[in-house]
């Protein structure tokens, strides 16, 4: 191999191991933002792992997981603005990356 096809590969190997970090990252952020909003909606057992499971699966249907959880939240009529919940998801990215980071 030349040096320019090792850094390549290199190069390649890195945006792979970047992008499988970032993909951890926010299924355990969506997970845990999921298990905050169902005792929010005092879901509790199995209906509080299911609706957990929906906001991560929710990611690839429609990117924002933030619209899915504030919608639930209106139709249950628990309130809170969609400022907050991005304030939320936030702050359990740092907690995700934390985690993702040391395990």
């Amino acid at each position: 191999m030349t040096v320019f096809e090792d850094r390549k590969k290199q190069f390649e190997e890195q945006f792979r191991h970047e992008q499988d970090l970032h993909f951890r990252i926010t299924a355990r952020a969506n997970r845990m933002f999921g298990e905050w909003a169902a005792a929010r909606l005092d879901l509790t057992g199995a209906e509080a792992d299911d609706y957990a499971e929906a906001v991560v699966h929710a990611q690839f249907d429609k990117p924002d997981v933030v619209a899915k959880v504030h919608a639930d939240f209106q139709a249950k009529g628990v309130p809170t603005t969609e400022r907050e919940l991005r304030s939320q998801l936030a702050s359990l990215k740092r907690s995700a990356r934390r985690q993702v980071m040391t395990a």
